[in-house]
Order: structure tokens, then C-alpha cells, then sequence
């Protein structure tokens, strides 16, 4: 009997899935489409994911629950390792600078005695906790406390035993390079010998997070800068990582030369913020001036202020009045109130026509810089102190790893004194439509890879290359 196509048996890959994070980047863009066209694919999600409606009876989904407590003594190692290793990556100290930033710092109507009775208890958990990480990461102390953590790291027996039952012959896994479950299941899969491949999901993760103390086979990153990032901090061998990029940009890709229907009926710059605390409210005071004392050459413009979903800041313009200044409509309901964006997950179809339809884009330093590359606009980007936070963004941008090189990016304009932004806003705005493409896209690619194949074409033949 000649085999064909239709009567192989397909082989099993097995997709784990360990937040809603990757839901919305991995399933809600179609990541996997291609892959079921030659493989048996079925899913593992971790009890954590809360919305599953994406999913239908025949994707065969399974489900792990996980020990907290277990997960704690994962992030231990993490940061034992992050800073163990803190030579390898300046990102790494500047996170365990933010971890152990000693804030004394309290609502001005405070009770004087309650205020001493914090101080000092934040002084002796600071005192403490730094005590603790260099003591536990010195020479002689480190291999015996890795070993003893190693120890007590028991493998997750959810994951340990569908990995046993269901044997499939590879296992993806969306990963921020910060994952216990990640974890568990390149060792549960080592016992038999399966292959294992993590999707980076973030520009940042193999440079910022933490060193992977146990290995998958291997990684999907979103370019050449991190491939470097596996080799020299992750120790990964340069065969054991490829160029995939992400899946939410895929559709950035398919329209960025159609002209897509504006959110706005006015021209606009978009102001893009940062996860981290700086002073956002403070930059778009004076960008709402300048644009007010600038009527000749911003007559009708108004700033689009986007707030990063995930923002650790507090300052807000609710209040101030801003004329020129509209918050992004997606975000407004949550941004108008007092609680945090943190758990928000924005729709990934209401960017592209966002950036394309902005003149340029404004802001601090994150991923939405690689987007506005992709749709080849100009970005300033605000690398001022502003005299408020450690994570301001002149810190971000001296310390960050992944933020090195930006300034030889010919799209890229960097401000590194506020005194200077109404030069810098003026400048680039007279520039905004002078740009090179192919320029753009050869220098972007060094950071986000791009071809003529989709994601998950990148994804399928990777996926058949190992398994060869």
C-alpha cells in the first residue's frame, strides 16, 4: 500500500497555554492555523487561563493546576539567578534595583507616628531582603542554596504525568522567560526524551527577566538582537534559536500599505505610554502647550494618550484640562478610574489603523516603538529624567539592554532634556513624512524579523524542522 498524505497518522504536538496573556497573542491571532494542517495538535491549559471560549470540542484541551507555594520558590530561583548571573545582562541590575528600591515615600496625610512605624519597617524588610540575595549569591554560599532550591522544586505532577500520558512529539510553549511552568515541563519532558520549543513572547524577555536554569530544546525569538540575547546571556547554542517574531503583528504586515478607515476625525499624534512609572501626566502639560503656543503649525492637531494596559504609574490628566489632549477611547473607562490597567487586554485589531493613521508617534520607550517602526512613522521617544522615579525613562534607556542601538535608527528621535521637547516635537514633525522605507525595515529588522511567510508559516516549518 503506497502511503499518502491522508492516510499518515499525524504527529502529536502539544501546546501549553499558561495565562490569558497568550490566549489573546497566540489564539486569538490564529498563531497555530498552519500547524493543524500537518499535525495533531492539542492543548494544555494551566487553571490560571480564565477565558477558554476560543477553543472548540475538537481541540482536545486539557487542563493543570499548579502549588502556589511551589510557584513562590520558582520566582526565588529566578531572582537568585538574575542576580548570580547580573554581569550577563545590565537589565538585570536595573530590575533588581527596581525590586529593591527602598520607597519612603507616603500620602501626605499620613499620622506622623504611623509614618515612623513604616519607615522603619520598610528599612529593616530592606535591610533584609538585600542581606538575603548577597548572602545567598556569593561564591560559597550560591551552589549550595541552587542545589537545596533545585531540590525542593519538585516538578509539577499535573504536568508530569499528561506529558507521560499523552507522549506527544513536541510541546510549545508561549513563554516571558519568567515561567515555573516552563520549567516543569522541559524537565518532564526530558525524562522522555521530547522536544520542547518556547515562543518568546516579548522583545525584553531573554535579556530583562532571569537566566532559564533548565533549557528547551528550542526558542523562538523576534530577531537578530535577541538571538544574541540567547546565545550570550541565555547560553543557548545559535542552532538552537530561530527568527519567528510574534503573531500580533501579522495583520500589521498584511495592511500597513492599504489605507485603513482613522479612529479620529482630526489629524493626531499618538502618545504611547510605558509600563513603568515616569511622569506621563507632567510630559503631556507641556506637550499640550507647546501645541497651544504653536497654533501656525499644529492648527487642529491634537495628542492621542494611549496609557500602557499594564501601567505602574499613578500621576493622571484626569482634571487638568488639557485641551489638546484626548485619552485613546479604548482605554478611557479604565483609565478614568483610580484602579490599575494591570489585568486590561486590549483588542489586537484596533492598532493597526492607531498607528497608521497617527503623523507620529510620542513616548516613552516599549514595544509600541517596534510597532510604529513596522508602519514606517517617526518616533520621539522621551529619555529625560523627570526628576520623580527610578524608572523614569533616562534609566530605562541607560539601563535596558534591549533598548541599545536605538539611537542609530535614522526614524528614531531621542529627547533627553525636557527643555528640549518643544525643539524635538517641532523637528519631528516637519520630518514626519520624510523617511526612506526600505531604510525603516532593513534597520527595524535587526530587532523585529519579518518575510514573506506569516507567523504561523515561520512556526510550521520550525516545527518540522525539528521534529526531522
Amino acid at each position: 500500500m503506497v502511503n499518502t498524505k491522508s492516510n499518515l497518522v499525524k504527529a502529536k504536538l502539544l501546546i501549553v497555554i499558561s495565562s490569558d496573556h497568550y490566549i489573546r497573542n497566540y489564539i486569538t491571532t490564529d498563531a497555530f492555523k498552519e500547524l493543524k494542517k500537518d499535525y495533531n495538535c492539542s492543548y494544555l491549559l494551566s487553571k490560571e487561563v480564565k477565558d477558554s471560549s476560543h477553543f472548540s470540542s475538537d481541540d482536545n484541551v486539557r487542563y493543570y493546576g499548579f502549588d502556589q507555594c511551589i510557584h513562590s520558590k520558582h520566582f526565588k530561583m529566578f531572582n537568585l539567578l538574575m542576580w548570580h548571573y547580573r554581569n550577563k545582562s545590565k537589565s538585570f541590575k536595573f530590575r533588581i534595583m527596581r525590586a529593591y528600591e527602598l520607597n519612603l515615600l507616603f500620602p501626605e496625610h499620613t499620622n506622623l507616628f504611623i509614618r515612623a512605624l513604616k519607615i522603619i519597617w520598610r528599612v529593616l524588610r530592606w535591610l533584609k531582603n538585600k542581606s538575603a540575595l548577597y548572602l545567598f549569591s556569593n561564591r560559597v554560599v550560591f551552589p549550595l542554596y541552587y542545589k537545596h532550591l533545585k531540590k525542593i522544586l519538585v516538578i509539577n505532577p499535573d504536568i508530569a504525568s499528561l506529558i507521560e500520558e499523552l507522549r506527544p512529539a513536541l510541546v510549545l510553549f508561549p513563554s516571558s522567560g519568567y515561567d515555573p511552568d516552563g520549567i516543569d515541563l522541559v524537565r518532564a519532558c526530558d525524562k522522555f526524551k521530547i522536544p520542547t520549543l518556547f515562543l518568546v513572547d516579548n522583545w525584553d524577555n531573554l535579556s530583562s527577566k532571569s537566566v532559564l536554569w533548565v533549557k528547551p530544546t528550542h526558542i523562538g525569538v523576534w530577531g537578530e538582537q535577541s538571538v544574541e540575547h540567547a546565545c550570550e546571556i541565555q547560553g543557548f547554542h545559535i542552532n538552537q534559536v530561530t527568527c519567528l517574531g510574534t503573531p500580533r503583528f501579522d495583520e500589521y504586515f498584511r495592511v500597513r500599505d492599504t489605507c485603513l478607515n482613522s479612529h479620529f476625525d482630526y489629524k493626531y499624534i499618538l502618545f504611547v505610554g510605558t509600563a513603568l512609572a515616569y511622569d506621563e501626566a507632567g510630559a503631556l502639560e507641556k506637550l499640550n502647550k507647546i501645541i497651544t503656543e504653536n497654533q501656525g503649525l499644529f492648527s487642529g492637531v491634537k495628542l492621542v494618550y494611549r496609557p500602557h494596559p499594564w501601567r505602574h504609574g499613578a500621576d493622571t490628566i484626569i482634571g487638568m484640562n488639557l485641551e489638546h489632549v484626548v485619552v485613546d477611547p479604548q482605554l478611557v473607562d479604565i483609565y478614568s478610574r483610580k484602579d490599575s490597567l494591570q489585568r486590561t487586554q486590549p483588542v489586537i485589531s484596533y492598532y493597526p489603523s492607531l498607528l497608521q493613521n497617527a503623523e507620529f508617534v510620542i513616548g516613552g520607550l516599549t514595544s509600541m516603538l517596534i510597532e510604529a517602526l513596522i508602519f514606517r512613522k517617526r518616533f520621539l521617544a522621551l529619555v529625560y529624567d523627570d526628576g520623580k522615579h527610578l524608572t523614569s525613562q533616562h534609566n530605562a534607556f541607560k539601563y535596558y539592554k534591549h533598548f541599545e542601538g536605538l539611537d542609530t535608527i535614522e526614524a528614531i528621535s531621542l529627547c533627553d532634556n525636557i527643555n528640549k521637547l518643544e525643539d524635538s516635537l517641532i523637528d519631528v514633525w516637519r520630518q514626519r513624512d520624510n523617511l526612506d522605507a526600505e531604510k525603516v525595515d532593513g534597520q527595524r529588522r535587526y530587532y523585529y524579523y519579518d518575510d514573506s511567510r506569516i507567523y504561523g508559516e515561520r512556526l510550521r516549518d520550525l516545527c518540522k524542522d525539528i521534529l526531522a
